[in-house]
């Protein structure tokens, strides 16, 4: 049992590395010869195959089976694009991340993961995005001047992780007694990245949290609110933010789509004029506007639904819309029967924004924490049902 519960924790740590780092060889963590990311990555898989070893039954609901079916569809087409259009050396290294991070850990925290390891998973989640809130006070002077990020990564990475810690620490019992101060640290320097979409998509998850609460929160919510924009206009702090070009960005530009709406087009075009697919990574050598794409850097559209459609053809495309909406409905329900059931509703807003960043940045690699959020959520709605159906019996 000690072992058990050993492997576990192990293997949520070292998940939560694969899903931090994104990537089995990562430069940026070596120091002279010895590189971590190998190191953690071997020792990954080591606990992945321990892990899968001990499986000896797998329960298959609706959704699960719609789960499973949707990752076999991903790698079944890719793999037969691939065949007709050859591959990039983009698209290979994104299909090598989903099938060795992102299915398994689909995978493993729908079949094998317990309560005790999701507070530990939710624990070093915030673990990351508090490191990352410090080291962008540590680096303020660059960041305020201009947009970067920390550790190597990008600054829309960091404003999307800054922001998760701003939502766990909002939801998470054990951090709700620090939200009033952690809460604005984290959007504070979210604001200094210049990233318009993870605070768009962190705005849009609480306007949701309000309408769905809005007897229990309407005037509390109120209150906070009109309190926040007094002193934010009697304290001159907007003339402050004035100086700083990250933050004008923002503010300045957020109507702006830079590039957003011109790569939606050329995307839903190819998508027309090729409705069967590309294969991973191919979209953007195959584009019928290949030097726009090549004049941006752009290799995939910026939206999750547009990149599937456009790399992996229709019939995927309609399987990954049927899934999300049955799991949103499936969770909605949950929700609402469990009100009490804190880590259930955490989990829930995290799908929320993790699916509205999804939208606006990155690619089918940087959605792989939103799948794993999605099949904790399958998993916990599934125990639910079984619990209440023994509970019938």
């Amino acid at each position: 049992m000690l072992a058990k519960k050993t492997l576990h924790k192990l293997f949520v740590c070292l998940s939560v590395f694969m899903l931090a780092t994104g990537r089995f060889y990562d430069d940026r963590l070596s120091i002279g010869d010895f590189n971590f990311s190998i190191f953690f990555s071997s020792l990954y898989l080591i606990a992945l195959i321990c892990l899968v070893l001990t499986i000896k039954e797998i329960n298959v609901t609706p959704l699960k089976f719609l789960q499973y079916f949707f990752i076999s569809l991903v790698i079944a087409f890719n793999l037969f694009y691939w065949g007709v259009n050859d591959f990039t050396d983009y698209g290979f290294t994104k299909f090598l991340n989903f099938i060795l991070i992102t299915a398994p850990l689909i995978f493993i925290y729908s079949e094998k993961m317990e309560n005790a390891d999701l507070s530990l998973f939710i624990y070093l989640l915030f673990s990351v995005s508090f490191l990352l809130l410090s080291l962008s006070f540590l680096n303020f002077s660059s960041l305020s001047l201009e947009r970067g990020g920390v550790l190597g990564g990008g600054p829309i990475v960091l404003s999307r992780w800054l922001c998760l810690g701003a939502l766990l620490s909002f939801f998470f019992q054990p951090l709700k007694k620090y939200r009033l101060f952690l809460f604005p640290l984290f959007v504070l320097a979210a604001l200094f990245t210049g990233s318009r979409g993870p605070l768009l998509a962190l705005m849009l998850t609480f306007l949701l949290f309000i309408v769905f609460n809005f007897r229990k929160i309407f005037f509390k919510a109120i209150a906070i609110l009109s309190i926040v924009i007094v002193l934010i206009f009697s304290s001159g702090i907007i003339k402050y933010f004035q100086d700083f070009s990250t933050v004008v960005r923002i503010f300045n530009n957020f109507n702006n789509s830079s590039g957003r709406t011109a790569i939606y087009e050329v995307a839903v075009n190819d998508f027309l004029n090729q409705p069967l697919g590309f294969g991973l990574g191919n979209w953007h050598c195959n584009s019928l506007n290949q030097s726009y794409l090549s004049t941006y850097k752009f290799q995939y559209p910026h939206n999750i639904f547009l990149e599937i459609f456009l790399e992996l053809g229709v019939f995927v495309g309609i399987v990954f819309v049927f899934f999300l909406i049955f799991t949103f409905v499936n969770s909605l329900k949950y929700i609402k029967c469990n009100n009490k059931d804190e880590i259930s509703i955490l989990f829930f807003y995290m799908f929320v924004y993790l699916f509205l960043n999804a939208q606006v940045s990155g690619d089918l690699n940087d959605s792989r924490l939103l799948f794993v959020v999605i099949a904790v959520l399958i998993t916990l709605n599934n125990k639910y049902k079984s619990s209440q159906r023994l509970l019938n019996e």
